[in-house]
Parts: C-alpha cells; sequence; structure tokens
C-alpha cells in the first residue's frame, strides 16, 4: 500500500528507498519486487545493472509484456503509444509501479490508470500532453466530481481541444462522427458556445450544451463551466425562450438573485403564450425555492406547500420516490397528511446487512456523523436513487434527519429529486 501511494504519487526517490528497506520481506508475487528494482536502477540512471536485473527477469519466464514495453520505450526514450494486444499480460497489483515508469519517460497514460486511483492520478492524466485527449477530459469530469480541479480549469481544457470551423459550425455532424465520444462532444458544444458573440446565438449554443450535457449526467457540470458565459446576459423579449434554462443554470450556480430576475420575466412575459411550458416554470420555482430555503423547518415547508405529495408522475419509481421522501417528513414533523398507500407486495431491489441497517439508525440516535456518512456511503453502495429500496431510502433520510446535517439532508433530498426527474 505504501509502494503504491509512493509511486502514484511520483515520490520515484521515497518509493525506491523504501522498496530497499523491504528487500527481505515476502512480497515477490508476480516478480514485483525485481521489477521494482529494474525501474529504481533505470531511474538513478544505473542503466546497465537494471538490464543485467531485466535479463534476469526474462529468464525466469516472466510474460508481463507491458512492463518490457514501457521499459524498452524508457531506454528508447520514446513517447509513443505503447498498443497491447486482448490477450497481453496486464498486472492490475502492478499499476502504480507502471504510471510511475510512464510519467518518468512522459509515456501516454491509459484507462486503467484512472480506474486504479483517480484521486492521484486523474491530475498527471490531465496534465500529460502525450495522453490521448478523450482520456485526458474523462480525468478532468472524474477530477472535477472528486473536487481536485475546477470548473475553470474543465472549460480550459475544453478550449484546448483542437476543432476546426468546419466542426464547430455543423455541430450535428460533428457529433454524429464522433461517435458517442461524450467528452469530446461535451469540449465541442462547449467551444461552440464560447465562440458566439450574441447572445442569442450564445444561448442557442449553451441550450444545446446543457441539454446533451443532462442525457449523459453531466448537467451540473455544464452549467458550472458556463457560469462566465451567461452572466452578463440581461432578460429581453428575443431571449425569451430560454428564461427558464437561464434560472435553472443560475440556480444551481448558487446566483440566486440573477435567477429570480429570469424566473420574475418568465412569469410576467410568456404566462400569456400558448407554447409556454407552465411545468417547466413550477419545476424551476420549487428547485429555487428549496435551493434558497434557510433552515430544515423552511425547506419542509416548502415541499408541504407546494404540495410536491400531490405530484403523480408516469414512471412508478417516481411516486414511490416521492411517497418515501414525504412520509418520513410526515412522521418525523407530526403532519397531518394523508397519502396513497403503497400496495406493492414484492420488491427484487437489495437491503443491505441488518448490521450496516442498526450501524445507521445508531449512529443516527448517538449523533455520529462521521460514522453515520461512513455507513451511509457502504450502503448505498454506488446504487442510483431509483435502486434503492424503499425502506433503505427511509431509514437513511429518518436517520440524517434526527443529526444536525440539515444542509447535508437539503441536498440529499434535492440530489434524490433532480436525479429522480422530479424536478
Amino acid at each position: 500500500l505504501n509502494l503504491d501511494y509512493l509511486f502514484t504519487t511520483n515520490d520515484i526517490s521515497e518509493a525506491c528507498d523504501f522498496n530497499e528497506s523491504m528487500q527481505n520481506s515476502n512480497v515477490e508475487k508476480n516478480n514485483l519486487v525485481l521489477k521494482i528494482n529494474i525501474f529504481c536502477n533505470f531511474a538513478r540512471n544505473q542503466v546497465e545493472k537494471a538490464d543485467f536485473l531485466n535479463s534476469l527477469l526474462i529468464d525466469l519466464n516472466d510474460n508481463d509484456e507491458y512492463f518490457q514495453q514501457i521499459y524498452l520505450s524508457l531506454k528508447n526514450n520514446s513517447t509513443d503509444l505503447i498498443s497491447l494486444s486482448d490477450d497481453s499480460f496486464f498486472e492490475n497489483d502492478q499499476l502504480a509501479l507502471y504510471s510511475a515508469m510512464l510519467r518518468l519517460g512522459n509515456l501516454p497514460l491509459n484507462q486503467k490508470l484512472l480506474e486504479f486511483d483517480p484521486t492521484n492520478l486523474s491530475l498527471p492524466i490531465i496534465l500529460s500532453p502525450s495522453t490521448d485527449i478523450s482520456l485526458r477530459l474523462k480525468a478532468a469530469h472524474k477530477a472535477y466530481e472528486i473536487g481536485i480541479i475546477d470548473a475553470e480549469s474543465l472549460s480550459a481544457l475544453y478550449r484546448s481541444v483542437d476543432f476546426s470551423n468546419d466542426q464547430l459550425n455543423n455541430s450535428k455532424q460533428s457529433i454524429t462522427d464522433l461517435n458517442g465520444n461524450k467528452e469530446l462532444i461535451m469540449a465541442l458544444l462547449f467551444q461552440k458556445s464560447n465562440i458566439q458573440l450574441l447572445p442569442i446565438t450564445r444561448l442557442d449554443s449553451l441550450t444545446e450544451f446543457w441539454n446533451y450535457s443532462k442525457k449523459i449526467g453531466f448537467e451540473k457540470m455544464s452549467y458550472d463551466v458556463s457560469k462566465d458565459l451567461i452572466k452578463n446576459i440581461n432578460p429581453s423579449e428575443e431571449l425569451a425562450e430560454y428564461s427558464l434554462d437561464i434560472a435553472r443554470a443560475n440556480i444551481h450556480n448558487n446566483d440566486f438573485d440573477i435567477a429570480e430576475k429570469w424566473i420574475l420575466f418568465a412569469e410576467n412575459y410568456l404566462i400569456d403564450d400558448q407554447n409556454f411550458d407552465n411545468n417547466n416554470l413550477k419545476s424551476v420555482k420549487l428547485l429555487y425555492n428549496l435551493k434558497t430555503s434557510i433552515s430544515n423547518q423552511d425547506f419542509i415547508k416548502v415541499i408541504i406547500e407546494n404540495k410536491l405529495f400531490e405530484i403523480k408522475n408516469d414512471h412508478v419509481f417516481q411516486d414511490e420516490i416521492l411517497n418515501t421522501i414525504i412520509q418520513v417528513i410526515i412522521e418525523e414533523k407530526n403532519i397531518s397528511i394523508q397519502l396513497e398507500e403503497n400496495k406493492k407486495l414484492f420488491d427484487n431491489r437489495s437491503m443491505p446487512s441488518s448490521f450496516l441497517i442498526e450501524k445507521i439508525k445508531n449512529s443516527a440516535e448517538k449523533n455520529n456523523i462521521s460514522e453515520l456518512i461512513l455507513s451511509s456511503h457502504i450502503s448505498i453502495n454506488d446504487k442510483k436513487w431509483q435502486e434503492i429500496h424503499p425502506y433503505h431510502l427511509k431509514i437513511l433520510i429518518k436517520s440524517i434527519m434526527k443529526t444536525d446535517l440539515d444542509n447535508v439532508f437539503k441536498e440529499l433530498i434535492i440530489e434524490i429529486l433532480e436525479e429522480s426527474k422530479i424536478i
């Protein structure tokens, strides 16, 4: 673990010193120690010794083709992409070592490294000019999600992608040509928006960018990176059709004063338009009111007064999620509301173990925040909210409501409602 950390953080000198200190330990799996010795000697410019050790590795019939290709590239000072066939030997438990070797030679990094340790390797991938731009963008999206880079850095990388004027001016054909490469498509649509000079053409391009980002789950990210493109645009008659989209973007960017201005404009200017989507207006206003509520009590009041529990959706899971949320609120706050009973007899969605459920409940009772968050996170296990069993969801919401985590409760409910396409 310590070697993995030192190699992924590119502290090669410390890693090699640490490796020497544990030479007598039993870690000979897949000739790992020998490979580390080869690399460390090469890094210290002791190439002859590294070559000798590598000859010993080859004599042991080690079939790690990837290691050999990286080592050969380091010796030849090559920066070509190392391509491997489907049956190539690739040791997942040696990815940390591979990452240090590739970075030493400024060699292209790969998708496996991003999957292995996004926290420590996403930034090196982003900054690697020899790495494929699609992977650099994928790493940037991951780094943004976990808070390593901000929207400004992401937008700078978007702008660095080399698109021709024809590609930008004919985005529909370009999207087809990119064949579902969502990272490049995001960069393309952002660049197209960025080069527009008139507010109306910029908003038209931004709407295309936002709509695409919604389809692939990057909606909030797209609002953040386009923040500077909309902050100086004011309501006007020619921009009326974009008013609610701009309001929603500003709400997500916490620019509530600007969002309110666009909501009021939509209410006053578009309300009599036959094509006006009144449900969209209600959804944006509800999102605004939920986001701007100061306390937990105000947040709950918004949900009840907007009669969110009366919303009927096309999808069963949306009604089920709404009922679960409202049921917890009325039970915890003793609110007199009669909900329609859920008469579903069987549910195939799995529940966490009884041990984990009790852990969540007990940590909430004791206001043990760190334990509650950890237990809740483990219980969710990367599932989407509609994949969570209703009883499990009920326990999670109720447990968070019992603590002082007002902001977490608010953000959790908003996230569930947005992911479920309720608001």
